[in-house]
């Protein structure tokens, strides 16, 4: 009886899992790059040591809208969005919703998103609460964008089967 127990009690854990063809995948992430809106005709692009190329820039407001990208990508990256952590995906045939546990101590600890629709074989997209557009690329390599008027912040990683 005990036996028969322990069997029906790990089928019903792995029964829904089986029966929507849900696929759970684990990655690890971390910030790749932010590209900025352009201001003032510059196209910024922070990298993930932080250092800035700019595109198309002859503004003299340079140094002051670098600076104040910056500061801004900080506030979101501890405030927003975790950059640097494991990412928990749960993949169906027709979408992918998960968690983002953020492993750095100055940045949240944990994001739930929702659902994100299926757009192509490894890509989902979809609109988040905020109004914020979040696009998962997902497959052995994983890479996130958080997409909105502030810009382009980009996390990546790999994923474990």
């Amino acid at each position: 009886m005990k036996y028969l127990f322990r069997i029906s009690t790990i089928l019903f854990l792995l029964f829904p899992a089986v029966v929507l063809g849900n696929n759970l995948k684990k990655c690890k992430i971390e910030f790749d790059k932010y590209i900025a809106p352009t201001i003032e005709g510059c196209d910024i692009v922070i990298s993930k040591r932080g250092n800035t190329s700019n595109y198309n820039c002859k503004s003299n407001l340079k140094p002051k809208i670098t600076d104040m990208l910056l500061g801004m990508l900080r506030n979101l990256q501890s405030n927003e969005f975790p950059t640097y952590g494991d990412v928990f995906l749960k993949i169906s045939q027709n979408s992918v919703s998960g968690t983002i546990e953020s492993l750095d101590p100055k940045q949240i600890d944990n994001f739930s998103f929702p659902s994100l629709n299926k757009i192509s074989t490894d890509k989902y997209s979809g609109m988040l609460d905020n109004g914020i557009k979040m696009t998962i690329i997902a497959d052995d390599k994983i890479q996130i964008t958080f997409a909105g008027g502030y810009g382009k912040i980009y996390v990546d990683g790999f994923c474990e089967n």
